[in-house]
């Protein structure tokens, strides 16, 4: 991810938030690698590619935040955006068990790769998500 931020601060998407969803998608990898079973060596790489993915989609979500919404509305934001992003998280752990127990480790790991990349890529069938454009501000002038 440090990576990533760094080069992030190079690069000047015209349709960022588009790049950061993509990118997130990224983050499915280890998952699904992980239910296909391959070795270390496989998801070792696969943890690259989620973290470099990782990096580009937060770098992605937090610019457009900021550029997009009003600074009196972003503490309220920010609680949406941090109950939609944790809500899942004890759901998933709580299924985990009995449908692995149900399906195998496996195919329940590969889901929920699959799973985490189409919520991932789903905003983008928004046409006001796709359309989004971030507009780079020059270096040394300032900013907004």
């Amino acid at each position: 991810m440090l990576i990533t931020g760094v080069v992030m601060y190079r690069v000047a998407a015209r349709r960022l938030l588009t790049l950061g969803q993509v990118c997130a998608a990224l983050s499915a990898a280890p998952l699904i690698v992980l239910g296909l079973q391959p070795g270390f060596v496989a998801l070792a790489g696969a943890a690259l590619v989620a973290g470099l993915g990782g990096g580009v989609a937060n770098v992605a979500w937090d610019t457009t935040v900021q550029e997009n919404v009003p600074e009196h509305l972003l503490s309220r934001m920010a609680a949406y955006d941090d109950f939609g992003s944790y809500v899942g998280i004890p759901i998933g752990q709580l299924s985990a068990g009995p449908l692995a127990s149900a399906f195998g480790t496996g195919p329940v790991a590969t889901a929920g790769g699959v799973v985490l990349a189409v919520a991932a890529l789903v905003p983008l069938l928004s046409p006001a998500v796709r359309k989004m454009r971030h507009t780079p501000v020059e270096a040394g002038s300032g900013g907004a």
